[in-house]
């Protein structure tokens, strides 16, 4: 595979690779300040939910 299907294929793998090691960060990480916590919490939601949009809406068979 070259051009673009190899690099819609790395995005996504590079996509579910950082959803990994966001998961292993947040669940293995101490933090001592409230904010610190909080921020990344609402960075890992905030990428949970915009991995369910994309799936939801950038679907070939919704846009039929």
């Amino acid at each position: 595979m070259i051009g673009l299907p190899l690099t819609y294929m790395m995005h996504g793998i590079l996509g579910i690779l950082a959803l990994i090691a966001a998961t292993v960060h947040r669940f293995t990480a101490t933090s001592h300040h409230a904010i610190i916590k909080n921020t990344g919490d609402i960075a890992w939601y905030l990428e949970i939910f915009l991995i369910i949009y994309a799936i939801i809406f950038l679907s070939p068979w919704l846009k039929k």
